[in-house]
C-alpha cells in the first residue's frame, strides 16, 4: 500500500510526465497507483488518466476512467464534484445532452452538500443546457449552489431566486473579474 508521501511523489511524476509529453511514463505511474494505492488514490489517478485521454481526444476512454473513478470517490468531495462535472462535459462533447444534464445535476448536488468549493462552472454548463430555465424540482438545488459559490468565492450578494440565470451570469462575471485581477498582479 502506498503511503501519502509516496502518492504525492507519484502525482508529481504523473504531472511532469504528462506536461512533457511522456504519456507512457504518466500511464505507468498511474498503473502503479492502481495496483498499490488506496481507493482515494486510485480515484485521483483515474481522474488524471481521464484528463490525459480527454486532452488526446479519446473521449470514450476518458469517460470510462471517470466512471470508474467515481466509484472510488467519496461523496461531497471536490474530486467527486470534478468527476461529475467532467462526465457532464464529455457527454456534451459526445452529443448526449440528457446524460450531460444528469451529471451536471449530480455535480451540483455534490457541491451543495459537500465540502467548501464553488460550483460556478457547473452552474453555467447546466443553465446553458437547459436554456436558462431551471425546472421547479431543481430550483432549490441551483439556488443553494449559487449561494454557496458566492460565499466560497467571498463575493457579496445573495442569489435572486426569481432570476437564477441572471444570478449565475453575475456570479460568473464576478469570478472572471477576480481571475483577471489576480492575473494582473503576476
Amino acid at each position: 500500500m502506498l503511503t501519502r508521501s509516496e502518492f504525492n511523489e507519484v502525482q508529481q511524476i504523473i504531472m511532469s510526465a504528462w506536461h512533457t509529453g511522456d504519456l507512457d511514463g504518466a500511464f505507468a505511474a498511474i498503473e502503479a497507483v492502481l495496483k498499490d494505492g488506496t481507493g482515494e488514490m486510485k480515484g485521483q489517478c483515474l481522474f488524471y488518466r481521464g484528463m490525459i485521454r480527454q486532452a488526446e481526444g479519446a473521449l470514450e476512454n476518458a469517460k470510462e476512467d471517470w466512471l470508474q473513478a467515481h466509484h472510488y470517490s467519496a461523496g461531497g468531495t471536490f474530486l467527486r464534484y470534478e468527476l461529475e462535472r467532467s462526465l457532464g462535459e464529455v457527454c456534451e462533447e459526445t452529443h448526449a445532452p440528457q446524460e450531460a444534464q444528469g451529471w451536471y445535476l449530480a455535480a451540483l448536488q455534490s457541491c451543495s452538500t459537500g465540502d467548501e468549493f464553488s460550483g460556478n462552472r457547473t452552474l453555467s454548463a447546466y443553465l446553458r443546457l437547459c436554456g436558462g430555465i431551471v425546472s421547479p424540482e431543481d430550483h432549490a438545488l441551483v439556488a443553494s449552489v449559487v449561494e454557496k459559490s458566492l460565499r466560497v468565492l467571498q463575493l457579496p450578494g445573495v442569489p435572486d431566486v426569481a432570476d437564477l440565470d441572471g444570478s449565475v451570469a453575475s456570479l460568473t462575471s464576478r469570478f472572471n473579474e477576480m481571475i483577471a485581477e489576480a492575473s494582473a498582479y503576476r
